[in-house]
């Protein structure tokens, strides 16, 4: 019989190692974002070596936001604050001020894309909300008084933002 062979054994046996060390689908980057009214997790492109995320996806579940394409420029409204970009610039204008980003801004198939890196502040410019803070290295973003319990902040697992203040 062939499954008793020893051939054919070595070979299936062969085959499930292979099959279980075989390098796998790397893990997809993620950004977490918490506020006190939500809290989800985004994923993160790369772009040129540098980490890049969907400005509107961040924005949509904090408030009221709308986006426009016209050729190279992408404006955003939240709320009641303009914001203008130009795909593959540095600055942007926030208000009718320049603000100046990590890397140049992309469109992406009509998405807007922003700098993973100095998110912090590009979120507390176009939403006025203060404090936002975030922290680059656990890619956790915080947007307003929005505190973890203590049992995740040592950790880098997704918990519940709870609408405590910052201690």
């Amino acid at each position: 019989m062939r499954w008793t062979n020893p051939r054919w054994t070595q070979r299936g046996a062969l085959l499930i190692v292979l099959a279980l060390t075989a390098p796998g689908r790397a893990e997809e980057k993620r950004i977490a974002i918490f506020s006190p009214v939500t809290s989800f997790t985004l994923p993160v492109a790369e772009r040129d070596g540098r980490d890049y995320v969907g400005l509107l996806e961040v924005l949509e579940p904090l408030g009221t936001v709308a986006a426009t394409k016209n050729g190279t420029k992408w404006k955003l409204r939240f709320e009641q604050r303009d914001t203008e970009f130009l795909n593959g610039q540095i600055q942007a204008k926030i208000n009718g001020k320049d603000f100046n980003l990590n890397a140049s801004f992309r469109l992406d198939s009509g998405r807007g894309l922003v700098p993973v890196s100095g998110l912090g502040a590009l979120i507390q410019e176009v939403t006025g909300t203060k404090p936002v803070v975030f922290h680059e290295d656990s890619r956790r973003l915080f947007v307003g008084k929005c505190a973890l319990p203590r049992s995740c902040a040592k950790t880098h697992l997704p918990c519940w933002c709870s609408p405590s203040p910052l201690r």
